[in-house]
């Protein structure tokens, strides 16, 4: 267990640069998101809402890369909302069988992949050093 809580002890100061780089996955999902509201809302709509999130998250990673305690917070919720609706979806697709296509199996294997960064540092990311490390 003492080789476990070193583990620990020597991520826990680079939990910001941990986080930073596993933000870069959501990326992925801002290029998923871009076919439902071209559809939905049309070319204009498609191309602002895509600007507009990649703006947001490129200034997030940076201010997790800072150590900035409020981006931590958003972090945490965002890795959340996400890993709940990561869950349901790799649920239905292999339940329900919904899409045996070629894009089916990557949007589910990128978001296991995800899943599988995301909840240890959730974890992580929620401990009262995470919270003395970031500012």
């Amino acid at each position: 267990m003492k080789t476990g809580n070193r583990i620990i002890e020597g991520i826990i100061p680079r939990l910001n640069i941990i986080a930073a780089y596993a933000a870069t996955l959501y990326y992925f999902e801002i290029l998923l998101l871009m076919p439902g509201v071209l559809a939905l809302f049309g070319k204009t709509a498609a191309v602002l809402t895509g600007f507009t999130l990649t703006a947001l998250l490129s200034v997030h990673i940076i201010m997790l890369f800072l150590k900035k305690e409020k981006n931590r917070v958003i972090h945490l919720f965002i890795m959340d909302l996400h890993a709940a609706a990561s869950l349901a979806f790799i649920a239905v697709v292999l339940f329900r069988g919904a899409g045996n296509g070629l894009a089916a199996g990557l949007v589910v294997s990128v978001r296991v992949l995800i899943l599988f960064i995301e909840v240890p540092l959730l974890c992580l990311m929620t401990g009262t050093g995470a919270r003395h490390s970031f500012s």
